[in-house]
């Protein structure tokens, strides 16, 4: 039943509060569900159904997506009335916005934003490679609270984020 109705909104918390779960806990209940192997398998499933059903698929979005690029691109007429009718003005005007957010869309579908995370251990190494030898015979530990503090003194004692 929550693969059902997760694929109405693909919310995992609305889905899980429409299966039963309250408001409170639905994120938690939901989040578990929707982890476990063999319900994101019949999740799975039940789209690519969906998707011979309707015959759309990633394919399709992406054409949508190109062609809405070059329609966005398109100039189209700036229309003025004229007494009751509606004549062009002989200025042109483009949707900007609408072609960059095709273009987004479609960016993010082709992993073209991907962010990289560092593990705090990279990010502990490439600090100690970058700053010589200052850190050279102390430890994980000792390295990391260096650091803390000098965070500390560059903000005050207020971390970035925290509330003032």
């Amino acid at each position: 039943m929550f693969c059902k109705e997760y694929l109405k909104d693909l919310n995992i918390t609305q889905a899980a509060i429409r299966t039963g779960y309250t408001e409170k806990t639905a994120h938690i209940y939901g989040s578990r569900l929707y982890k476990k192997v063999k319900v994101k398998a019949y999740i799975d499933k039940l789209m690519k159904k969906r998707e011979k059903r309707i015959e759309i698929n990633a394919d399709w979005v992406v054409k949508q997506w190109i062609d809405l690029i070059e329609i966005c691109k398109g100039a189209k007429p700036v229309m003025i009335k004229a007494g009751k009718e509606l004549v062009e003005s002989g200025e042109y005007r483009i949707d900007s916005f609408g072609a960059n957010k095709a273009l987004e869309n479609l960016a993010k579908h082709l992993n073209m934003f991907k962010e990289e995370k560092q593990p705090i251990n990279n990010l502990i190494q490439n600090f100690v490679s970058g700053n010589g030898n200052q850190y050279e015979g102390k430890t994980k530990k000792e390295i990391e609270n260096d650091i803390k503090r000098k965070v500390d003194t560059a903000f005050n004692g207020r971390r970035p984020g925290n509330r003032l």
